[in-house]
């Protein structure tokens, strides 16, 4: 009989279990998941709740994780020479109980679509299929493919303080946002170094904004937005050559692409992405899996 444990906090000897298990069931599944296993507060609206199964060592992890307002994240690894006897449903089930008592509904599980074991076992739980989240990639070394057939001329500045109410007022409709999370965003594209947000016109008027974090060899591109009344006048192909040129900047100091991340779902922005020669790099599929 396995020994199952629930907790909100972790100590160095159960990280180093973790993550020993978690390397190997990666190894075995040949991927590269990482468990964020930060732990604050013990309610799920603040969630960092962690089961662990033991039967001769740790054979199965589960942990609970807020993503955002509404969303649970749901992440297991289950040994591979433990699998098929039931300690992940076990595990399911135990996460259950503590979703049923802070009236939590359903829990997202995030997986990647070669990976067919784990694939089977979420499906077995009832887990069903939402969406896949793309991360897309342009490789510096390249000319962008729509380059010669720009028609739009803008100019960018980066955001400062009294563009404030503009950006949280662009930003809460475009990304479905709440005036809390955009503000927390605008304070970081002031106060982080590495991140750069960007507005740009077109001679004087306002037409869109994005931003850039510059990593090591590559910038993440995130929050392109064209302005409401400005949309479907090609400013989205102007911001991304825009990006194109900012980025092609700092390739004197190793930047070699441009890193992006798209939900299947978001169609147009995918197809805009695709005609400026980005490429699907990775993929994640999200799968709901309803609190029974």
């Amino acid at each position: 009989m396995g020994n199952l444990k629930c907790l909100h906090r972790l100590n160095g000897r159960y990280r180093e279990e973790i993550r020993a298990l978690e390397e190997k069931c990666n190894a075995f599944d040949q991927s590269e998941r990482t468990v964020y296993l930060s732990a604050n507060g013990n309610t799920l609206t603040n969630l960092r709740c962690f089961y662990l199964y033991y039967e001769d060592g740790l054979k199965g992890f589960l942990s609970l994780t807020n993503i955002d307002e509404s969303d649970i994240e749901l992440n297991a690894y289950v040994d591979p020479e433990s699998r098929r006897k039931g300690i992940f449903k076990k595990l399911i089930q135990a996460a259950f109980k503590e979703c049923k008592k802070e009236g939590v509904t359903e829990v997202l599980i995030f997986q990647k679509p070669y990976d067919e074991n784990s694939i089977n076992a979420i499906k077995s739980v009832g887990a069903n299929y939402l969406y896949s989240e793309y991360q897309m990639e342009l490789s510096l070394e390249d000319e962008m493919s729509t380059l010669k057939k720009q028609t739009k001329a803008i100019t960018l500045l980066e955001i400062k303080q009294e563009q404030k109410e503009f950006y949280v007022s662009q930003m809460m409709p475009l990304f479905q946002m709440t005036e809390e999370e955009v503000a927390e965003r605008f304070e970081d594209a002031l106060l982080e170094p590495r991140l750069k947000t960007f507005i740009a016109y077109d001679n004087e008027v306002t037409v869109g904004f994005f931003s850039l974090f510059y990593g090591s060899t590559a910038v993440t591109l995130f929050d392109v937005g064209v302005c409401k009344e400005y949309q479907g006048q090609g400013y989205g192909n102007a911001l991304l050559t825009s990006v194109y040129y900012e980025a092609r900047k700092q390739r004197a100091v190793g930047i070699q692409r441009i890193i992006l991340h798209v939900g299947s779902y978001n169609e147009i922005a995918t197809k805009l992405y695709k005609n400026h020669g980005f490429c699907v790099k990775d993929q994640l599929d999200c799968y709901k899996l309803e609190v029974q």
